[in-house]
């Protein structure tokens, strides 16, 4: 059985992106309910436009309703699910009980359970089979070999996470955001203050920064025939704050190692080709997780430098429209006439595209192409079809 890989949607822009580099699903936050409060959540128009253009294409939606609720958050949540069910949304992610509850009184809409629940044991995973939930999203603190106990023993669908971010906070249980910032991470408020450097203060008044709270970023991907020989129902990417890059990259490399590991040719050589893919976009350093073992010291991220992350490349833009005679790009990055472009098509090998004459949409030549514009190139020489939503970047190192 091919595990579903579910992607990040942070906008209707990440979510088509996801949809069409590969991803069976796609989960998303509204306004209220979720743990990401910063992220560009959607309202109920976007998530029906989100919804349609996703079924349309053969994959799901998940709506997220994963923050711990006090009473006060509760107001519209009833009315809120039976809007969701009536857009046709496939589940929502729920990690209170409370909003558990809420959900069944108010909706048939399929329950799958948060890593926020903290589901790390087959006693559990039974219970909360027995409670309504279709599917549990696991600690992330559970192995693969546990997992796989897991699966045998609860038969209930299971979820993993196998790439992105990491909380130091155990299965993201954190009030370090509360505490200094007056916003509770468990109700979507995080700062991601464990990612801030810090000085530490010992007794002869010597002072050290470090970034002794971060952690590396998890990397399944040699983990994948693993996974898939666990009969894992679905693998997760992390990303709802991050950008279209990162969830086309992210779902391109792990659509294309799912493909290849049924097919038995995930080998070592095949897993070097995809990371080179997944050091292009922002991160930091990689580590497995406590996908083979629990987590330990290595997993700690330790920056060289005051850049907290490198890629070897730049998002440069995104297709918005190919016509016979001329592309149009939203520039997410500067672009100048004599740049090298990659090609990053839905499926299929890279393709190199130099810039050659840049135009407004008025059809003015133009030098440069400034960031947050749209421009107009001549179609690459290459006979490939340009679709809307394809990604383009450059190469270059480049920190943030």
């Amino acid at each position: 059985m091919k595990p579903k890989l579910v992607a990040p949607a942070g906008s209707l822009e990440r979510l088509k992106a996801a949809v069409l580099y590969g991803a069976g699903a796609v989960y998303l936050g509204g306004a209220r309910y979720g743990l990401r409060a910063g992220a560009d959540n959607f309202n109920l128009a976007e998530i029906t436009e989100g919804a349609s253009f996703a079924h349309q294409h053969s994959a799901e939606v998940y709506v997220v309703l994963n923050a711990f609720l006090h009473d006060d958050d509760f107001e519209g949540l009833c009315d809120y699910c039976r809007a969701l069910e009536e857009i046709g949304v496939d589940a929502v992610v729920v990690s209170d009980l409370g909003v558990m509850r809420a959900v069944k009184k108010s909706s048939n809409l399929p329950i799958f359970l948060s890593t926020q629940a903290s589901c790390l044991n087959h006693a559990a995973a039974v219970l909360w089979r027995s409670l309504g939930v279709a599917r549990v999203i696991l600690g992330r603190e559970v192995s693969i070999k546990e997992a796989c106990t897991i699966k045998q023993k609860a038969h209930v669908a299971l979820e993993m996470f196998v790439h992105g971010a990491l909380c130091m906070g155990y299965a993201g249980h954190c009030h370090i955001s509360t505490f200094s910032a007056g916003r509770d991470a468990n109700r979507g408020g995080c700062i991601h203050a464990c990612r801030f450097p810090y000085d530490i203060a010992a007794a002869d008044e010597w002072f050290m920064e470090r970034f002794f709270l971060s952690s590396k970023d998890l990397c399944g991907l040699s983990r994948i025939p693993e996974l898939v020989a666990a009969g894992i129902d679905a693998l997760k990417i992390e990303g709802r704050m991050k950008s279209v890059y990162y969830v086309a990259v992210t779902c391109r490399v792990y659509a294309r190692a799912l493909d290849l590991a049924l097919a038995g040719r995930l080998g070592p050589e095949e897993i070097r080709g995809l990371e080179k893919d997944l050091v292009s976009i922002p991160h930091r350093d990689y580590c497995q997780g406590s996908l083979s073992r629990l987590a330990g010291k290595e997993s700690l991220y330790f920056p060289d430098s005051d850049h907290a992350s490198k890629s070897t490349h730049s998002f440069v833009g995104l297709v918005l429209k190919a016509e016979q005679d001329k592309v149009m790009v939203r520039l997410h990055a500067p672009l100048k006439t004599g740049d090298l472009l990659e090609i990053l098509p839905f499926r299929g090998p890279l393709v190199k595209w130099p810039v050659g004459e840049l135009f407004s949409l008025a059809g003015e030549p133009l030098e440069e192409g400034k960031q947050g514009t749209i421009v107009c190139l001549h179609p690459p020489s290459q006979a490939m079809p340009l679709r809307p939503n394809t990604v383009l970047r450059k190469p270059g190192l480049w920190c943030y």
